[in-house]
């Protein structure tokens, strides 16, 4: 079996670790934009190029003479790999690109979700530039959130406290820079929408990931991404700077019921893509889920694949000796026959702290092109495994890109075991220059999981308030000027 892996962030690391362990024992193929260092140690093979460009991927499989090809980041899907690989007869474990707007487009999501009268609908709006935005907002006292009307890696989301009239001046001039904002983000897609406006709702995030071969979804392990950049949920959105799963399939602020919820949105979210595409989706696909304070389970957006770092959880879960491998998974998932796999996850709990140059993630420029230093024998003994994210390794020496430079992932029966391991292995790495790194050395403490218990619950009360006085989809307002509005979603 000969793979081509397109990608070289951490999560295809992972992801290449993953395809190489198991009883098939296939060769490994990579097409990267930069020398990820772990990638080039298990690749059979490599070249350098780009990953968004469906022409260049198709040549390197072609070249590589591959069985099939598994796509890492969203921007390749977006561009349409899938698309083109599949009419070359190369099978591909990636979403094709109508079957990828329900993450290229939040706005497309949200209307699917609202013609469907799907679970987890929200109040939402949408503008094709910043002026009508800003007359929306600055006449509607709402707490509200301004995003970019499409994925653009996290970037662009702005909270606006609008009920708090006594600071109208200020708020007003926030609600003009978060529209301005969310336009300049949205500029490099090519989206005649700009702005969408949603309610703002407030509970713990959590990240739900399925495999699907367009007929069958089988679950993986609940996942919790860290955004912020600083310990406390401070500082700019990142990427992720950390994430944790388990012990077992859920996690300890989410029910049985919510993970039920999150299947039953996720499942009829790609119900209807696929009817709209007609066409099958073949690969990963995950709901970034919050539990809302009174509106339950709620997708913020979708993904058409791994997450980053959440992938590195659910791939180092996989329980290869009850269950089948991740190269088997993505053979059945081509052909359509997930249902006939054993996938099983082992019952522990993991944590990923991902370590950063300082200046991520606004100021790139400085985050780059530092010389970088990992003990990797000594992070395995403290029982982690290294994943490398931004970095490339050039002539003798690994340099950062600019962005999160490496994740550190650990299991154990409990998070805050491995988080324990966590914290030992990241002293492990270091720039050589001198130049400071950072992390979040709270993703997976107690203090924290006790927070996200105790407002999971608080959200779960007030959504079963509303669901019992059947105005879980009723929003009601009232405008100076305006008096009572009744919306219905």
């Amino acid at each position: 079996m000969k793979i081509l892996l397109v990608g070289d962030g951490a999560r295809e690391h992972a992801i290449g670790a993953s395809l190489k362990v198991g009883p098939t024992c296939p060769k490994l193929y990579c097409l990267m934009g930069c020398r990820n260092p772990g990638l080039i140690r298990l690749a059979d093979g490599y070249k350098e190029g780009n990953v968004e460009a469906p022409e260049e991927v198709l040549n390197a499989a072609t070249n590589f003479g591959v069985d099939y090809v598994v796509i890492g980041p969203e921007a390749a899907n977006f561009a349409g790999v899938p698309d083109l690989l599949e009419e070359h007869e190369i099978p591909c474990f990636g979403a094709k690109r109508r079957l990828a707007e329900i993450e290229r487009s939040k706005v497309f999501l949200r209307r699917i979700m609202l013609r469907e009268k799907i679970p987890g609908r929200i109040r939402f709006l949408v503008f094709s530039n910043r002026d009508d935005a800003i007359t929306y907002a600055t006449e509607n006292p709402e707490n509200l959130v301004f995003k970019p009307s499409g994925q653009v890696g996290g970037k662009g989301v702005r909270l606006i406290e609008g009920d708090k009239v006594y600071l109208l001046s200020a708020t007003e001039s926030i609600k003009k820079s978060a529209a301005q904002t969310a336009e300049k983000f949205s500029s490099v897609l090519a989206l005649d929408e700009k702005i969408l406006i949603e309610e703002r709702i407030f509970g713990p995030e959590y990240t739900a990931h399925f495999l699907c071969d367009g007929r069958t979804f089988i679950p993986m392990p609940l996942v919790q991404d860290n955004k912020h950049a600083f310990n406390g949920i401070e500082g700019p959105e990142t990427g992720g700077m950390g994430s944790i799963s388990g012990p077992g399939m859920l996690l300890p602020f989410i029910s049985e019921e919510d993970a039920s919820k999150a299947r039953e949105i996720v499942e009829k979210t790609v119900g209807a893509i696929q009817k709209e595409a007609m066409d099958a989706y073949s690969g990963v696909v995950a709901g970034q889920m919050m539990l809302g304070t009174g509106c339950w389970d709620v997708p913020l957006e979708f993904y058409s694949r791994f997450g980053d770092p959440e992938g590195v959880n659910v791939l180092n879960m996989l329980d290869l000796e009850a269950g089948a491998s991740f190269e088997e998974i993505c053979s059945a998932t081509i052909s359509k026959r997930l249902n006939t796999l054993k996938v099983r996850f082992k019952e522990v709990a993991s944590v990923v702290w991902a370590i950063a140059p300082e200046g991520y993630p606004q100021r790139r420029d400085l985050a780059r092109d530092h010389p970088i230093d990992v003990d990797e024998a000594a992070i395995s003994k403290d029982g982690c495994k290294i994943f490398y994210g931004s970095v490339s390794h050039e002539g003798e020496k690994m340099v950062t890109k600019g962005s999160r430079a490496v994740e550190v992932y650990a299991e154990d029966s409990e998070i805050e075991r491995a988080r324990e391991k966590v914290a030992r292995a990241v002293r492990h790495v270091r720039l050589s220059d001198g130049w400071g790194l950072f992390y979040r050395s709270d993703v997976g403490s107690r203090q924290l999981l006790r927070e996200w218990i105790e407002i999971a619950e608080d959200a779960r009360i007030s959504s079963r308030h509303r669901e019992s006085k059947g105005t879980l989809y009723r929003r009601v307002d009232f405008v100076p000027g305006k008096g009572k509005i009744v919306y219905e979603i």
